[in-house]
């Protein structure tokens, strides 16, 4: 797969009607012309992922979380301890859950240690990793690909029990950015060693917005660590955060993103997309006004029936082919965006993995 290095904003979005053809330039090839092509490290080109996790699920933080994610347009992640939070008020969560803007995803059973010194038995480490993640893939919607481990804690034989159960990814507690392209493996920042921040490690809305910025200038993803939301953020807990706060923090991260700065991603989101990057292909081929775009992503690395999350696809459009100001794809499905950028021009669309023979049309 090439990839091409883009530079700079958009300049400018060209979407005007007509129906005149223009044909792309002449190929030797019987296919037609191979055009470069990338997969954009963030989801629509932005420069940062950020991601808001709320551990261990308590009931009444949830109730705050929907409704700061409804206004804001940003999905939560909510890691929940099954045994001491999610089984006792099961009905409303699932309410939550349903209504999309909270995801939940496990936290363990009873948020029991499991680190190499905790001598853990088989039996221990299965109750707490398989039988949990079991109890939210019966009871939840969410895809479960990614963990929370409880105090920051896993043992070799956990990461292989984890790897068994579908998890692509687990947060731990170590302070940092993640790079937007993970590696396998469990040192910090790896993807089984996710870095965080901590809602808690600041205690100003200015310190909090700044974790944002920096995301940005590093073209980075920021996992934000948080606990419990009240109404005052004076109950003691650890990693708690008054709801005021919180509404304004958000509402930060909500105007980066309409800058067009950021992709606001829940943790499985983020996970989903930036596997299926790792392991896609895309190839685009002009063949007069057409251009045939296919994207491949491996089956057998990530089940196709979990990972079909749409990635962002970008065409390098060479000075050979004729002017154009609209791009349509076949199935009009796949709005295709025209972009001048550092005085070259771009087609980009989001298309699903495994999407083969998607037609753009050139039309002037």
């Amino acid at each position: 797969m090439k990839k091409v290095k883009i530079l700079g904003g958009i300049i400018g979005l060209a979407v005007i009607s007509s129906l005149i053809l223009v044909g792309c330039s002449s190929t030797d090839s019987e296919e037609g012309l191979v055009l470069e092509t990338e997969i954009a490290p963030v989801k629509y080109n932005r420069d940062a992922i950020v991601t808001i996790m709320s551990d261990d699920g308590l009931y009444e933080t949830g109730v705050m979380l929907d409704e700061l994610g409804a206004k804001h347009h940003i999905k939560i992640t909510v890691s929940g301890i099954v045994n001491y939070y999610v089984d006792g008020h099961l009905r409303e969560w699932k309410k939550l859950e349903k209504k999309g803007n909270v995801e939940l995803i496990s936290h363990s059973y009873t948020h029991l240690k499991m680190g190499e010194d905790e001598g853990l038995s088989e039996n221990d480490l299965a109750y707490q990793i398989t039988d949990s993640i079991q109890f939210y893939k019966k009871h939840f919607k969410t895809d479960q690909i990614a963990f929370t481990a409880p105090e920051n804690q896993m043992c070799e034989r956990g990461y292989e029990i984890l790897a068994d159960n579908g998890i692509r990814a687990m947060r731990q507690g170590g302070r940092g950015y993640n790079t937007l392209e993970p590696q396998k493996g469990h040192e910090g920042g790896q993807w089984y060693n996710l870095y965080t921040y901590g809602i808690g490690d600041v205690e100003t809305t200015e310190e909090r917005n700044a974790l944002v910025d920096r995301a940005v200038e590093n073209r980075a993803w920021l996992i934000e660590m948080w606990h419990d939301v009240t109404v005052d953020g004076k109950h003691g807990s650890y990693q708690e955060i008054a709801y005021d706060m919180a509404d304004e923090h958000l509402s930060y991260i909500a105007g980066r993103r309409e800058e067009g700065k950021i992709w606001t991603a829940s943790m499985v989101e983020a996970v989903k997309y930036l596997s299926e990057r790792e392991y896609a292909e895309v190839n685009a081929v002009c063949d007069g006004s057409k251009i045939t775009v296919s994207l491949t992503c491996n089956a057998e690395e990530l089940p196709s029936h979990i990972y079909k999350d749409p990635l962002t696809i970008r065409i390098v459009v060479p000075e050979g082919i004729a002017d154009f100001s609209q791009a349509v794809s076949s199935d009009r499905k796949n709005e295709v965006r025209i972009l001048e950028e550092s005085g070259g021009t771009y087609l980009e669309l989001e298309m699903i993995p495994n999407d083969k023979n998607v037609v753009i049309t050139l039309k002037k």
